[in-house]
């Protein structure tokens, strides 16, 4: 079973960074009702935009009652700051007092420079790598968030668009976790000839209500159509502690299906065919609250060659990004503990000359599972198959991945097969959304049945 792993750090980061004014509480007294909306709040010593916040409430002969006035100050129901710190204020109703609440008040000081190379500051998602004084996050899925006191974000960005494809990609913004427009880029756009262009302050969010607010950026389009590196972090406010990350992590090895190649639908044009931030794994991963690192590549199989890919994710699943030089660092991957590992391949080996060879598939797959598992010896690893169906030599494959994953299984690696029906209706014959909703289905079931 997987286990939680949430402290008391965490607990007050997540309360810290919900919401300027979080949860209310509501009493009543004979004949009046006594509410405070208002129970956290966060000020701004040297920002005066952000320096005093009002606290909500509403009933007869309300008090306010600051604990440390050191830290902050009230004057009627108007929270002051006066020194960084924490304090809290007591509110009280009543001609006795007969009925109070307490409203967290947290002090800091105002943060407008960002050292995007400091995890501390930033949370990334996925593997990440520094490069010329910016993070470097290539791989499907992969991005970052920030947490900030004001209206509005921007970002300096660095964009490689393959102009061999398509030359377009995307980003999916978040903003307080509600999924919002994509940014998309073109290399119409005056790209460079070896790929790389410089966008200054890039528009996430703007005219947001005055608060607190966190930004997540999920790159859609994969690492080998789209690169991009975050430069710098602007905001009108001021910048927090990134929130707590979730507990659960799973990491995802997949090709085209994972990085969702064509789930937008047949008739679409490609820079909205591909959207990796809608996939299985991100479906599986939001219903299970976890946080996940996906690396795949359209066209990858598993162990056996093929024509159409210079890849084999058995010789690369240990690389920061799939297509890194040789000569670059192995990823550390104490970067992300993952619990489970879920691996999607097998597809692009029916193309293999060597996809009807009993044993070479299974000798490869098991290879890769104990690779994974030396890596992961804690990790329960889950190998699905099928949606993009099995035809052709498509059966012989699931029996050799079966059989790799029953020897494994036999040898005490915590590993599992799961079949996952086909869904040919995106682009290509890939899944489309109705797809990969299905197929997060059956992952979940035999996740919360068997796994957690």
């Amino acid at each position: 079973m997987v286990g939680m792993k949430k402290s008391i750090k965490s607990l007050l980061l997540s309360a810290l960074l919900g919401a300027t004014c979080i949860g209310s509480i509501t009493a009543c007294s004979d004949t009046t009702p006594f509410t405070v909306s208002t129970r956290e709040m966060v000020l701004v010593l040297d920002d005066d935009a952000y320096k005093s916040a009002n606290i909500e409430a509403t009933g007869m002969r309300i008090s306010y009652r600051s604990a440390d006035t050191s830290v902050a100050t009230v004057s009627d129901n108007t929270v002051t700051a006066v020194g960084l710190g924490y304090t809290e204020i007591t509110v009280a109703h009543g001609k006795d007092a007969e009925e109070q609440a307490t409203v967290k008040v947290y002090v800091m000081q105002k943060n407008d420079d960002l050292d995007v190379t400091d995890k501390t500051q930033v949370n990334y998602y996925g593997r990440y790598f520094v490069k010329e004084n910016a993070m470097c996050f290539y791989n499907t899925a992969a991005g970052f968030d920030v947490s900030f006191i004001g209206t509005q974000l921007s970002v300096d960005l660095n964009v490689h668009l393959n102009k061999q494809m398509e030359g377009v990609g995307a980003l999916r913004v978040y903003v307080d976790g509600v999924r919002g427009e994509a940014v998309t880029f073109s290399h119409n756009e005056g790209q460079a000839a070896d790929g790389d262009v410089k966008y200054d302050d890039v528009v996430l969010a703007k005219d947001l209500p005055q608060g607190i607010h966190t930004v997540k950026v999920v790159k859609m389009t994969e690492q080998g159509l789209m690169t991009a590196a975050l430069r710098g972090v602007h905001t009108d406010g001021t910048f927090l502690t990134p929130k707590e990350k979730p507990d659960l992590k799973i990491e995802f090895y997949g090709d085209s299906i994972t990085g969702g190649y064509g789930n937008l639908g047949a008739n679409s044009e490609y820079m909205w065919d591909e959207d990796s931030s809608y996939t299985y794994a991100t479906i599986v991963a939001e219903a299970l609250d976890a946080e996940t690192s996906m690396i795949s590549y359209s066209g990858i199989p598993a162990v056996l060659p093929v024509q159409h890919s210079h890849l084999k994710m058995m010789d690369v699943f240990d690389k920061v990004y799939l297509d890194a030089p040789v000569s670059m660092e192995k990823y550390d991957f104490t970067e992300f503990d993952a619990d489970i590992v879920v691996i999607n391949l097998g597809t692009n080996d029916t193309n293999s000359p060597d996809a009807r060879f009993e044993g070479v598939m299974q000798a490869g797959c098991k290879k890769m599972i104990e690779d994974i598992h030396s890596v992961r010896p804690d990790a329960y690893i889950v190998w699905i198959y099928g949606m993009m169906g099995k035809s052709g030599t498509g059966k012989y494959i699931e029996q050799e991945i079966i059989r790799a994953v029953d020897e494994c299984e036999a040898a005490g690696i915590k590993v599992l097969y799961q079949e996952v029906r086909a869904n040919n209706l995106g682009v290509g014959g890939h899944p489309n959304m109705e797809g990969h909703e299905a197929a997060a289905k059956t992952l979940l079931q035999l996740l919360r049945t068997r796994v957690l």
